[in-house]
């Protein structure tokens, strides 16, 4: 074990406090936290480059970067904001499109973005004729009925 000065130590002690505090802090936001957190990985994407994953996928596209930030507010909103949400996974496809992944028992809902439109894959099972449906959003108000069937409120 490392010996630390009465200082170092001191130092060490305040920095984890400070971390606690702002923890705490963040806790206290809950599901307004993981809204902050999904903007942030918004932002991340674009700074990913071509082939970003080694097979050649595309840069993620900043149409379809600025297409999703523009609609994340709004599908927090139809989420019910604090009471329900949690963050997705945020990522790019081979495309350049970019990804909002949630899981919830065994469904799960895709959303894709590109430079000026939105599609949902629901899965509830490995068949893709029969536990599987895409459909387009044709406007951003039509999610609050995915994630109604995806939080099992709804079949």
């Amino acid at each position: 074990m490392t010996a630390f000065s009465q200082p170092a130590h001191e130092a060490m002690q305040a920095t984890t406090a400070r971390a606690h505090l702002v923890a705490s802090a963040l806790a206290d936001q809950g599901p307004r936290f993981f809204l902050v957190r999904s903007q942030a990985a918004l932002r991340n994407l674009a700074a990913m480059p071509a082939d970003w994953d080694g097979v050649g996928s595309a840069k993620p596209s900043a149409d379809a970067i600025a297409n999703a930030s523009a609609r994340l507010p709004e599908l927090f909103r139809l989420a019910g904001g604090h009471s329900s949400w949690h963050a997705p996974h945020i990522s790019a496809d081979e495309a350049g499109d970019i990804t909002f992944e949630w899981w919830v028992a065994d469904r799960k809902v895709t959303l894709y973005f590109g430079a000026d439109s939105m599609l949902v894959v629901k899965v509830w099972g490995p068949n893709i004729a029969t536990e599987m449906e895409d459909l387009p959003i044709h406007h951003v108000s039509e999610f609050g009925d995915v994630w109604t069937w995806l939080n099992g409120t709804r079949a």
